[in-house]
């Protein structure tokens, strides 16, 4: 708070006669540069940012030269709204063992609301906590915040264990809606490696009557025994989270 880099070179003393570089572009704020311990000796170079997305440090042609890429987000200064799907008096799907659908989705939320401010967004969480918020005011409350995308995250269910895999959802008259579900399925399909059970069309509230581009992901099936086990894994919530942020950028990336 704020974002840093944080670059150390052991066995290395620094020797510059500027440390502190003043950059204040769109993604870093100023790198910094100081020796930060003797014997043992390591440097360090600092870069403060303003949005981050990812980094590479890679040689540069000449020798002992070091180069530091640092993509730049495209939500940066955005406003998203992140919708964790049930809440409160309503828990959503409940699997074989207990899982709450309304649990799961809020962690996915959450972290996915997590990396977007990382990258720059300004974030709406629809849901915050355990509240109950009836599936009608959802819509209702990201038009009055006029948020310029809407992403609900859910769980599904079915009566046949059998059922499993990913798949997100758009409302049919929905053009910008759908440029949305197709770049989070691109993204999360291949992070998660679960049956691609499409992109689809519904006349949910949540995509309804939003006014913004909208798209509901339906992560995996609580139903299934596999799938159930995966989303009570936190390691696999955040692949969850890391797929659907990599499709929101990617859509804003198109714009």
């Amino acid at each position: 708070d704020p974002e840093r880099l944080v670059l150390d070179f052991p066995g290395t003393i620094m020797n510059v006669a500027e440390t502190v570089l003043k950059i204040d572009d769109t993604t870093v704020r100023e790198v910094r540069a100081g020796q930060f311990a003797v014997d043992p000796d390591l440097a360090r170079v600092v870069v403060e940012l303003k949005s981050y997305v990812s980094h590479e440090v890679v040689p540069g042609d000449n020798p002992g030269e070091i180069i530091l890429n640092v993509s730049s987000s495209p939500v940066a200064g955005r406003y998203i709204a992140v919708d964790p799907g049930h809440g409160g008096r309503e828990p959503g799907a409940v699997s074989q063992s207990g899982l709450l659908e309304k649990d799961i989705n809020a962690a996915i939320a959450a972290r996915v609301a997590e990396l977007l401010r990382i990258a720059g967004a300004k974030v709406l969480m629809v849901r915050e906590g355990d509240d109950t918020v009836d599936f009608r005011d959802r819509p209702e409350i990201a038009n009055k915040a006029g948020v310029e995308a809407f992403v609900s995250i859910h769980c599904n269910s079915f009566t046949e264990a059998s059922k499993r895999g990913t798949e997100v959802y758009y409302c049919q008259d929905g053009r910008e809606g759908k440029k949305l579900a197709e770049a989070i399925h691109k993204e999360l399909i291949p992070t998660l490696g679960l049956p691609d059970r499409g992109i689809r069309t519904a006349d949910y509230n949540v995509l309804r009557y939003t006014k913004m581009p909208a798209a509901l992901v339906e992560v995996a099936y609580l139903s299934n025994p596999v799938e159930e086990k995966l989303l009570g894994d936190p390691a696999f919530r955040e692949k969850v989270a890391q797929g659907i942020f990599a499709g929101i950028l990617s859509y804003f990336r198109a714009k």
